[in-house]
């Protein structure tokens, strides 16, 4: 689905990972926040801001990871087709190294709800991913 038109929306991710205490004494913490908003009824954009926190046993260290832009573009109403399409585009941008690819990414999505079980989603995904030259991005 796609967020209705003029509609906002911002979410908050957090995950955790914690290493192996006898491997390693760094645990870390992803964080992102997105936006996202509804261009029409049918497409949307989001942009996501991502952080790493790393909490090492004599200091904290943070860092800026990147952004993301996604946006969406739903074919007809849920439920009009045999399946439900949608095409997906992502642009990547990893701010922890600078000379690593940009990444562009396209997928078609096909989606049934209700298919046997009524809280059941049945998806597929296909996707293409590029990695695009910093240089064309500066």
């Amino acid at each position: 689905m796609t967020m209705p038109k003029g509609m906002w929306e911002v979410e908050y991710y957090l995950t955790t990972e914690v290493r192996d205490i006898n491997r390693s004494n760094i645990n870390t913490l992803k964080q992102w926040l997105e936006l996202e908003y509804g261009i029409t009824d049918k497409w949307d954009i989001a942009i996501y801001q991502m952080w790493k926190f790393k909490n090492k046993r004599l200091e904290n260290d943070s860092e800026y990871e990147g952004f993301k832009v996604r946006s969406r573009y739903r074919f007809g109403q849920k439920g009009q087709f045999m399946v439900d399409p949608l095409i997906y585009f992502e642009y990547i941008r990893d701010a922890s190294n600078w000379h690593k690819p940009n990444v562009a990414e396209v997928k078609l999505i096909l989606a049934k709800d209700k298919v046997i079980i009524p809280e059941i989603n049945l998806l597929w995904d296909r996707h293409f991913r590029l990695r695009v030259k910093n240089s064309l991005f500066h």
